[in-house]
Formats: C-alpha cells, sequence, structure tokens
C-alpha cells in the first residue's frame, strides 16, 4: 500500500471567496477561488503526485499506465472521481447535471451524481434541493418569469450531508464551506444565474434547452439514512453507497484500523496524526493505493477524515 499525496488544484469562480485560505492555509491568488480540486484526474485539472516513486505524476496518467498495480484494475476508462472543496461567498448558480448517458452523448464527458459534506455554513445559509414544477411548460415559465418560487429550499448546518443524483435542480447558497465527492464531470447545465456579470460586464451562459431534457419531473426527494458507530477511540459514519461512490467519514480519537484491499481518497479535514508512518494534517489529500489482500491501515491522532472508495460492485 502506499500513500499518495496529491497537490490541490484551485479555480476561480465568480461566486468564489478566500476561506481556502483562511480554513486550510492553501496559498491561493488574492481572486475569488471557488473551488479546491482536491483529488481529480479530469483533464480540465488533473492533480500532481508529491512524494513516493511516482512523484510529479499527474493522476490521469497515472490512473492509465499503473490500474492494475495501484487502482485494483478499476474498469473505468478513466479517473472516475472527483473530489473537491468548494468556497460559496456568494450563491452559486442554479443547476443540473446530466446522467452518463446523455453527457457521454452530448458533451463526451461524465455524468455528474455528487454529494456533499458541509464542513461549515454561515448561519442564515440554504441549499436549492430540488423544485416545485410538475411538467416542463411550468417549469419555464416560473424560470422566465424569475419565480424564485420554484425552487424547493432548505436551511443548512455544519455536519449536514446532502445526496444529488443526476438529474436532480440543486445550487449551493452563499456562506457555505462544502467538501464535495462526485463523478469525474466537469459538465453543469445553468437554469438561473441570478443575472449576475462577470469583470467583463457579460452575463454566464444559461443552459436552459439542455437542462430540460434531463430535469426529473416532478422532482423527487432524496432521503439518505446515515450510519454512525460510536467507539472510544474513533467515531466512524457512514453516509453513502451508489453505483459510482461509496463515502465515510471517520473522526479519529486515538485511533483507528481500516481493513481494505480497495483504494481509497481521503481528505483531512481537520486536526493532525498519521496514516501507518506518514503524518498527515489538515488540508492534505491523498490517496491509499489499492492491494491484492486485506491489509490493515492504521491512522492515529485527533482528525477528521473523509474517505471515498469505488463500491464493489464496480468491480465485475
Amino acid at each position: 500500500m502506499e500513500v499518495l499525496f496529491l497537490e490541490p488544484i484551485f479555480k476561480e469562480r465568480i461566486w468564489g471567496g478566500q476561506k481556502l485560505k483562511k480554513v486550510f492555509n492553501y496559498p491561493i491568488e488574492d481572486k475569488p477561488i471557488g473551488e479546491c480540486w482536491a483529488i481529480s484526474g479530469h483533464q480540465n485539472g488533473s492533480s500532481k503526485v508529491l512524494n513516493g516513486p511516482y512523484e510529479g505524476m499527474k493522476l490521469d496518467d497515472l490512473f492509465s499506465n499503473f490500474k492494475t498495480q495501484l487502482f485494483n484494475n478499476d474498469p473505468s476508462d478513466k479517473f472516475p472521481l472527483l473530489v473537491k472543496i468548494l468556497d460559496a461567498n456568494d450563491d452559486l448558480s442554479i443547476q443540473v447535471h446530466p446522467d452518463d448517458q446523455y453527457a457521454m452523448t452530448h458533451e463526451n464527458d461524465y455524468g455528474k451524481t455528487e454529494c456533499w459534506y458541509v464542513i461549515d455554513a454561515d448561519e442564515d445559509a440554504i441549499i436549492i434541493d430540488g423544485h416545485h414544477a410538475f411538467t416542463k411548460q411550468e417549469f419555464i415559465e416560473k424560470v422566465k418569469q424569475n419565480d424564485l418560487s420554484l425552487w424547493k429550499t432548505r436551511q443548512i448546518k455544519k455536519d449536514d450531508f446532502i445526496y444529488i443524483p443526476a438529474k436532480k435542480v440543486h445550487a449551493i447558497g452563499k456562506g457555505s464551506l462544502i467538501y464535495e465527492v462526485q463523478q469525474s464531470s466537469d459538465t453543469t447545465y445553468r437554469i438561473y444565474d441570478y443575472d449576475r456579470k462577470d469583470d467583463h460586464g457579460n452575463k454566464r451562459d444559461l443552459h436552459l434547452d439542455k437542462a430540460l431534457d434531463v430535469i426529473d419531473l416532478p422532482s423527487q426527494d432524496v432521503l439518505v439514512d446515515v450510519n454512525v458507530i460510536h467507539h472510544a477511540s474513533y467515531d466512524f459514519y457512514h453516509y453513502i453507497k451508489n453505483e459510482y461512490f461509496e463515502l465515510t467519514r471517520v473522526d479519529v480519537k486515538q485511533s483507528f484500523t481500516l481493513k481494505t484491499h480497495k483504494y481509497q481518497l481521503c481528505s483531512v479535514l481537520e486536526g493532525h496524526g498519521y496514516v501507518n508512518d506518514h503524518e498527515i494534517k489538515k488540508g492534505d489529500h491523498f490517496i491509499l493505493t489499492g492491494q491484492e489482500k486485506v491489509e490493515d491501515i492504521l491512522f492515529k491522532g485527533n482528525m477528521r477524515i473523509m474517505m471515498t472508495q469505488r463500491p464493489y460492485e464496480s468491480y465485475v
């Protein structure tokens, strides 16, 4: 098992801020930085390995060349997942993502099913999680009228978890710091953008026609049961398992032993400690590479770690 530390990629966004520097001490520019692509093999920004025998390699190349040795021979044609941290200093556009079939046909990209863990949120922070329309005509009319009653909104708070499958209309509201796991896709269809203009005075493009092709009508509420195990040495949270990813969180109080042979995408959101003999700290992102046989991986310290693996059903 290798521990491969990765260099984050930072993306300027019209809705971004400076929390990534304040909270995680990342060396970002004095610009509205909205996204940290923490673990990415996407063509629009692939992470670089910072240590070990693969130092300097990009994750997309690593996955292509060492899929069998490091990634349990994952059958995906490209690195399948993307881990982000989002700083919503302003409201994100109201948007929807396509599923795999539509995205591959129209964008030559994966679809985008995603989920959010709320790292922190202002007291009045909200998200949009669906809509109230029952027909395309009703949806179009209310969008064109800027009728904000169309959107289903709810307040969020620190430690909330939200699941956003493809085709679900959604938006992150201002004042939110979000950890996100998604399919490795950069395809988003904007529906409404609050008539904002960029630095050049131009409104950002909307994609209403494509959005109408893919949105769920009527909007389906998605309920997630979080399974929690409290132990003297750690607290374990199992959030979601679908066909693309399985997400868990471990709050290590003293130690935690992970028994696995599957490759893991890991992010340290709080604290400091060790994974085996590697020191890890808040803001670190790394991959535990896959093995042929189950190994014991020991985490020690006081820290909060998000861990994502591919579901077993992906390997057939």
